[in-house]
């Protein structure tokens, strides 16, 4: 499978925006909770944007965040008023604390105007080209989704691994797309038309978990039209986002990710998960038992070392494309850790709450 990914990101072309004048009306989506640090950076990047101000807008919708989130955003568009910036309430829209960041976006899509909604998150910043990638990208190939490359910043050991290990899944969902078998995306860079938006239901979604806005949307678009999904192969369109801090959150992000396959309907995506996951339990569990016996002592490294080589020759091509060739140092461990982190979640995902902006939510 992942060979065949590997075929399939090498066939995404590069993708440069057009020196065209664009027609295209955007309204750039941040759904925010909690984001006093974030929130002013954000938005001094998508102000920035190298886009006619009278094609885009800016919504800010805020849920129910119990911090300066929203002084810092009214204090912004009082500053900024040569852009268009909305801030949108979701406590003064349901009643009680009951926002999640699925609604958050149902909320400012219905309030937005663009013929593309664009959405981001709050830690996230981009160059001032980012936009008019986008944009390009849609005028020019007419998709009803556009999924970007999305990149963490890097000041330590543990957000290297964790940048490594993002970068895959980035790559992977990039592939799987270019292969017609859509996996996963991100909301930190992600386009669609607004009017498909409400086709698929997505204004009031039902019956799901409170994350995993950004997936159930792209699995609603592919069962109608599938041929209409594409990733946004380009450097001016790479997003940067934060990894997380500490271990426990960490582990919170990966649970909180994880836990959206079991609601799946795609059995695709089913089989695909239970595969990764069957493949790397059998590397942990194989690796415990060659203590005792030679026998499983040489399944473990044959698949260990199946897994590392194809693994690198995936994973080369997609940090050259960031160009962060120089992760790939880190290769050999990350892979290792993979191994044991991924068998623990998957466990955890049926036996535990994550946590999210000081929610408790139920895996």
């Amino acid at each position: 499978m992942i060979l065949i990914y590997s075929a399939s990101w090498k066939r995404i072309k590069i993708f440069s925006p057009a020196s065209k004048e664009n027609k295209t009306f955007n309204s750039i989506v941040v759904a925010v909770r909690n984001e006093e640090k974030n929130i002013l950076q954000c938005l001094d990047h998508l102000a920035k944007q190298n886009y006619p101000s009278h094609l885009f807008e800016i919504i800010i919708a805020n849920d129910f965040s119990q911090d300066n989130t929203q002084k810092m955003v009214e204090s912004f568009i009082q500053s900024n008023k040569h852009i268009t910036i909305k801030l949108v309430n979701l406590s003064e829209i349901l009643k009680g604390n009951t926002g999640s960041k699925k609604r958050a976006i149902a909320e400012a899509v219905k309030q937005s105007k663009g013929e593309l909604i664009v959405t981001t998150d709050a830690d996230c910043i981009m160059n001032t080209n980012w936009l008019k990638s986008i944009a390009d990208y849609y005028e020019t190939h007419q998709p009803y989704m556009i999924c970007g490359p999305v990149v963490f910043s890097e000041n330590n050991l543990f957000d290297k691994i964790q940048s490594l290990e993002f970068m895959s899944l980035i790559g992977i969902g990039a592939a799987a797309i270019e292969a017609r078998y859509p996996l996963m995306c991100n909301a930190a860079n992600l386009a669609f038309k607004r009017e498909i938006f409400f086709e698929t239901g997505r204004a009031d979604p039902k019956n799901e978990p409170s994350s995993g806005d950004d997936t159930f949307l792209m699995f609603a678009i592919r069962s109608k039209y599938n041929d209409k999904i594409a990733f946004l192969k380009s450097t001016d369109a790479i997003v940067t986002t934060q990894p997380q801090f500490f271990i426990k959150e960490f582990f919170n992000q990966r649970i909180r990710w994880i836990s959206k396959v079991k609601n799946y309907s795609d059995h695709y995506v089913q089989l695909t998960g239970l595969l990764f996951f069957l493949f790397n339990i059998m590397l942990l569990f194989s690796g415990i038992a060659s203590i005792f016996t030679k026998t499983f002592l040489d399944i473990f490294l044959t698949g260990l070392i199946l897994k590392l080589l194809i693994d690198f020759i995936f994973m080369k091509q997609v940090a050259g494309f960031f160009k962060k060739q120089n992760l790939l140092l880190l290769f050999i461990l990350a892979e290792v850790l993979h191994v044991f982190y991924l068998v623990i979640i998957s466990v955890l995902v049926f036996s535990k709450k994550y946590e999210w902006k000081k929610r408790k939510i139920k895996a």
